[in-house]
């Protein structure tokens, strides 16, 4: 016998055929599910549907015709067919992320797959781990809106947690790094300090042009690619006075470095010459620039709304290892109230 349920934005079919359970769409709108007691009503076309195929199925013919599922390939290229305006940056990510579990599941049927063929993500490192769930959660998300299969199965996966604290320039090596810099390459020290002051991620800086920035309101016009916002961000007296004794080019564009790629490199060129750390990149002037916000006593939605963080989860996330020292200033505090109220001071 079958049963009757629905998910999402459709009405659905189970039955059991050659020993396994099948899930079919009867392409019946949910709206038109009613609810009495607690008990899903479901339409009167749904019904006679499933009274249809208990029959058929009663005498071994299968009221619903088998549809191709097509592989996880051919769902990743009519995704990204489905999104013109995609960067071929992110387009790149989708099909690395798909790459992953290709290579190491084979490309099955996307209906196939379930948590099982998943093992291949935890192998990853952490931010690497993150983006491949993100981006095939996305390609799956499709694939049930098409009704290719009624669950994602990446929401039963478990992923590996490792929290790592966050690399952030130590003042010295910041202090280090802007005096070569300005005597070495006077372009990478004035992106770099406009990184450190802004927390600008370093594409955006190499896009940055004068048309964005507005002296007399005080702000950049910054166009967040990564969230896909427009933002403003206010200009203080320090970047101010970075932005007004920079030269004007004739391309318009506030600084040399045009390329994240060339920017990182002539960065990593620095920093070998000083004997600095491993694991230190031009993003890590970002996240110095939000760990000196946090350090201000800055609440986490400032520090996530300067830092340019879509969702404050981010912010949390990043900055969450700066927590324990001001836990233990806030805890000493009131260890002193206590104190206080057991041994009041004498009166004289």
């Amino acid at each position: 016998m079958s049963t009757l349920f629905y998910r999402s934005s459709s009405v659905y079919i189970r039955f059991k055929q050659n020993g396994s359970w099948k899930a079919k769409s009867l392409g019946i709108d949910v709206d038109k599910v009613e609810h009495r007691n607690g008990k899903p009503i479901f339409p009167r076309e749904a019904l006679e549907i499933k009274r249809h195929i208990d029959t058929q199925i009663a005498f071994g013919h299968f009221g619903i015709e088998e549809r191709v599922i097509p592989t996880l390939n051919a769902v990743l290229q009519s995704f990204l067919d489905s999104k013109p305006d995609l960067a071929e940056q992110s387009r790149y990510l989708y099909r690395l992320a798909v790459r992953t579990i290709v290579e190491s599941a084979g490309d099955l049927p996307v209906s196939d797959y379930d948590e099982s063929h998943f093992s291949a993500i935890n192998k990853q490192s952490p931010n690497s781990r993150a983006r491949t769930f993100r981006s095939l959660h996305a390609v799956f998300n499709y694939a049930v809106d098409r009704e290719y299969l009624t669950r994602n199965p990446l929401r039963r996966f478990k992923r590996s947690v490792d929290v790592q604290p966050i690399v952030v320039f130590t003042n010295n090596e910041l202090r280090d790094f802007l005096s070569k810099a300005r005597e070495d390459d006077k372009a990478l020290y004035d992106q770099c300090l406009f990184l450190l002051l802004t927390g600008f991620r370093a594409s955006e800086s190499c896009l940055l042009t004068w048309d964005q920035i507005d002296f007399d309101r005080k702000i950049i016009h910054h166009h967040n690619k990564k969230g896909r916002r427009s933002e403003h961000f206010p200009i203080d007296d320090l970047l101010g006075e970075l932005l007004k004794g920079l030269t004007r080019r004739a391309d318009d564009y506030v600084f040399e470095y045009r390329t994240r790629h060339q920017l990182h490199w002539n960065f990593k060129k620095v920093c070998k010459g000083l004997g600095f750390r491993k694991g230190l990149s031009v993003h890590t002037l970002k996240k110095t620039y939000a760990s000196y916000l946090y350090a201000s006593d800055a609440n986490l939605l400032v520090i996530q709304r300067l830092a340019h963080h879509a969702d404050i989860r981010t912010t949390q996330q990043h900055y969450i290892s700066f927590q324990t020292s001001k836990d233990r200033q806030a805890l000493k505090k009131s260890r002193r109230l206590v104190t206080h109220l057991l041994h009041p001071p004498e009166i004289r």
